[in-house]
């Protein structure tokens, strides 16, 4: 019978796709298998900013009756038999405002510490945020999840004071315990390095941006990732478990000549999937780099600074992230075929506004870069800013706050860029090379000093017959 499994707090392409929240009081009895990866900060209205930023009472009250779901949830699944999975994720400290009853004085607040490790019911011992590469298993039930998922693997936190577990993994170059498996009841409690899938899951329609189709190699991990927790699960719940054969058996003089022979074409064809396999890696960093510029839709940080200078680059701009050690700066770009130098930075937001915070620190690496002694005149400013950056592009409302787009018109030297815009007209370019609109482009940046650059209509290509 096929075996069912849930993710929660961690996305997967395909029938099993959802997206389950901290907040959601989703029952975990009807799976085989659960997936977790912790989750971030509560979600916030307000801080109480008497409190050093803790969450006011009613965000830590939802916080804790949804931990307290959890709890409660994670120990039935266990006790009747499940397999839950934990991917180490970053731990994450914050304060909750948790209010204490007392019958003659009333009402007290207290600020109580919290983790987003909380919502286990069992102690796994003391967790600490590392980043890090080189994953080793020590139980050979995890060697098809090692052997796959090589290259996603690594680890973000490791463990120490481990009581009631069994260790599986270490770090490959020191003892930091990466992974455990907890006996809770019937069930298990397998923790696990952490394994992302870090490109996107699915592809959307080039006119709207919505949901088209999985990414084919999205799919192909996720399935592979159901499937080699699921045999995980079924190999570590069974009663009949194989005894591993010691050394002296594996000589070859116990084989027979179709072992041999069998193990002799796993040979070969282990080497003509290595040759594809290296072919593929040529391939995928071909693709990644194809694929950089579509992270104006949706990256922030650093992936974000890359996606922008790829397509300034398209636009003919000399493009490059600076560091010299005393200055920092997201883009900068020494010339323009006009001749003019910009300072840019870029910002990515979930749900608010670009802030006026972000248009002043422009300001001071203008300042900053004109104080150095190899630099005679003050540069230009671009603010680039990725706002709702998950939000398909229609329902996308924000930009800029009003606060930039009055500081921009007064100082008339920063134009404000929309990272979205930004990708229309350069993927264009990046497939129908064009002089004369990168120039116009590069005037509508120039010339768009002081509020939102309007990028020209992309010019209709003829079909050639």
């Amino acid at each position: 019978m096929s075996k069912k499994i849930i993710f929660i707090g961690y996305k997967v392409a395909g029938e099993n796709w959802n997206e389950i929240s901290f907040y959601d009081k989703e029952s975990l009895i009807d799976s085989d298998v659960i997936v977790f990866r912790p989750f971030g900060k509560p979600e916030h209205t307000d801080w109480e900013m008497n409190y050093n930023r803790a969450y006011n009472e009613l965000d830590s009250l939802r916080y804790i009756e949804a931990k307290n779901h959890w709890h409660k949830e994670i120990l039935a699944a266990l006790s009747e038999g499940r397999t839950i999975f934990l991917f180490l994720a970053p731990k994450i400290n914050f304060d909750l405002t948790i209010i204490k009853k007392r019958v003659k004085l009333g009402r007290k607040k207290e600020i109580n510490k919290y983790d987003n490790y909380k919502f286990l019911p069992i102690p796994i011992g003391d967790i600490s945020s590392v980043n890090g590469q080189g994953v080793v298993f020590n139980n050979p039930i995890f060697n098809n999840l090692c052997k796959i998922f090589k290259d996603n693997l690594q680890y973000k936190a490791y463990l120490d004071n481990i009581k009631n577990g069994e260790v599986i993994s270490i770090a490959q170059k020191s003892s930091r315990v990466l992974g455990a498996i907890y006996k809770v009841g019937e069930g298990n409690l397998i923790v696990l390095p952490d394994l992302e899938y870090s490109k996107p899951l699915y592809e959307v329609y080039s006119d709207t941006y919505e949901f088209k189709n999985w990414q084919p190699e999205a799919l192909q991990f996720s399935k592979q990732l159901e499937q080699s927790l699921i045999q995980i699960h079924q190999d570590i719940t069974k009663g009949d478990k194989k005894t591993l054969p010691p050394e002296w058996v594996l000589h070859k003089d116990f084989e027979t000549k179709q072992e041999q022979s069998i193990v002799s074409q796993i040979i070969e064809n282990k080497k003509q999937i290595d040759l594809l396999e290296s072919e593929n890696n040529t391939l995928q960093i071909e693709l990644e780099k194809e694929q950089i510029l579509r992270g104006l839709l949706f990256e922030t940080g650093e992936p974000l600074e890359l996606a922008v200078i790829k397509g300034l680059e398209l636009l003919g701009y000399e493009a490059e992230n600076y560091d010299d050690g005393t200055i920092e700066i997201d883009v900068l770009i020494k010339k323009s075929p006009e001749g003019y130098r910009y300072i840019g930075e870029c910002e990515g937001k979930d749900k608010k506004a670009i802030a006026i915070e972000k248009y002043n620190q422009l300001n001071r690496a203008i300042d900053d870069d004109l104080a150095r002694n190899n630099v005679d005149t003050k540069a230009y400013g671009i603010l680039f800013g990725n706002v709702q950056r998950f939000l398909p592009l229609s329902e996308r409302t924000l930009d800029f706050a009003l606060k930039c787009k009055y500081s921009a018109q007064i100082d008339n030297k920063i134009s404000l860029v929309r990272t979205s815009d930004l990708f229309m007209v350069t993927r264009f370019l990046q497939d129908n090379p064009n002089p004369v609109f990168q120039k116009e482009c590069r005037d509508a940046i120039h010339n768009g000093r002081g509020g939102i650059v309007q990028f020209p209509k992309i010019p209709k290509i003829e079909n050639k017959v």
